[in-house]
């Protein structure tokens, strides 16, 4: 800066070179704040004395995403103090509050985030259970001889018939065959599942589990899954909504994507086998709504799950 003085002492003149450091508390946030602290030199020319001093600042500030390309706007309020004891007899120092404003312009291409496979440290062209897709890219490692894969390595599912059964076999008109039928003495006119029982409300999918934080399914999850199918296929004209949960382990927000992406996942392996689309929704709860105490071992075990609820 340029300052002219009007004590007579002619031109005042400053230069400096601060080096600031950023820390963002949360850069997943489209509204994100971050604090900076920084320090450096000031050269001080008045006239009749030539001084460098040090000199620091301190503020906060918020940036917020602008593109989806990653251009942000950028703001924030700054303390300076410049450590000056020798340009003006009566001071020993001098601070300025500062108001910042800017653009962040990101260069290169955006790397996307990649999904990590079961196997993260394999032979590079092993193919152990011989399904055509190397185990360094298999997420289904132990798949049976002679079973179609999709690219993942995992069993493509086969589609789910509902059972078809004579009325002769079904003594409680409940579609079910009475050799398949668990519950063999259903009221009249009460929905059943593929077993022949009652169909709740609402209920846990036991046994449908993910691959440690991703939204993988397990290999076990499939057979679940399978009876499940049968049921939505039979109640052709009943809705559900498929339900995510997670325990409180991480930040809310991570739990909330990562629930969601689950219950899509679930859907999208019912819509694999046979269910219609149009019959389900998908909605992650996140950590919310836990069944068991978060505390324990076991009691986050039982919170992430996938419920079913019925809304037709």
């Amino acid at each position: 800066d340029n300052l002219s003085a009007e004590s007579g002492s002619g031109e005042y003149k400053q230069r400096g070179l601060i080096v600031d450091g950023l820390y963002f508390f949360d850069r997943t946030a489209g509204m994100q704040t971050y604090g900076v602290i920084g320090a450096g030199f000031m050269k001080t020319d008045t006239g009749v004395s030539d001084t460098s001093n040090p000199l620091v600042n301190v503020g906060v500030g918020l940036m917020k995403d602008m593109t989806e390309k990653g251009m942000k706007i950028r703001a924030d309020i700054r303390y300076r103090l410049d450590m000056d004891d020798e340009s003006v007899a009566t001071e020993d120092k001098f601070s300025d509050m500062m108001l910042n404003v800017g653009l962040v312009i990101p260069f290169g291409d955006e790397k996307k985030p990649q999904a990590t496979p079961v196997a993260a440290v394999v032979a590079k062209n092993t193919d152990s259970d011989k399904d055509g897709v190397l185990d360094a890219n298999d997420y289904c490692l132990n798949t049976a001889a002679g079973v179609k894969v999709d690219d993942k390595g995992c069993e493509i599912p086969k589609k789910v018939e509902a059972p078809v059964v004579t009325k002769p076999m079904d003594s409680d008109n409940d579609g079910i065959a009475d050799n398949l039928d668990e519950c063999p003495n259903s009221a009249s006119g009460v929905r059943v599942d593929s077993k022949g029982c009652e169909l709740q409300s609402s209920f846990v999918l036991k046994g449908v589990n993910f691959i440690t934080g991703s939204n993988v399914l397990t290999p076990e999850s499939r057979n679940v899954l399978n009876d499940v199918a049968a049921t939505l296929i039979k109640n052709s004209d009943v809705n559900v909504e498929v339900a995510g949960y997670t325990d409180n382990v991480g930040r809310a927000d991570a739990n909330q994507r990562l629930s969601q992406k689950r219950a899509e996942s679930v859907k999208a392996y019912l819509v694999s086998a046979g269910v219609k689309a149009e019959q389900m929704t998908a909605k992650g709860f996140g950590d919310s709504n836990p069944i068991a105490d978060n505390s324990s071992t076991d009691g986050r075990a039982q919170n992430r799950r996938v419920e079913l609820h019925v809304i037709k």
